[in-house]
């Protein structure tokens, strides 16, 4: 899918970038490594140096490891605690 997406950002002439944060498979840095930054994602504390990579493109591509995804969460919620936001709305 992401592949797809390249390709037709490029042909429509989207700006765009890509980061791979899959070090271990590396699939879009290999084929675009023109339009893409490897910043390999182990653990929860490689997301904010990840996430402070994007740029100002109109899309920004994020390609994380296929089995990061209660990582990502965790690292989320120790990032920014939600029940901060919802009480800082209240009041």
């Amino acid at each position: 899918m992401k592949q797809a997406l390249l390709s037709w950002f490029g042909y429509a002439g989207v700006d765009f970038t890509a980061i791979d944060a899959d070090g271990e498979h590396r699939t879009l840095s290999s084929w675009y490594p023109d339009f893409t930054a490897l910043r390999p994602y182990r653990n929860e504390e490689d997301l904010l140096p990840i996430l402070n990579e994007v740029g100002e493109a109109s899309v920004e591509l994020l390609d994380f490891p296929a089995q990061s995804t209660q990582s990502i969460l965790k690292a989320l919620s120790i990032s920014m605690p939600w029940s901060s936001l919802t009480k800082s709305k209240r009041g």
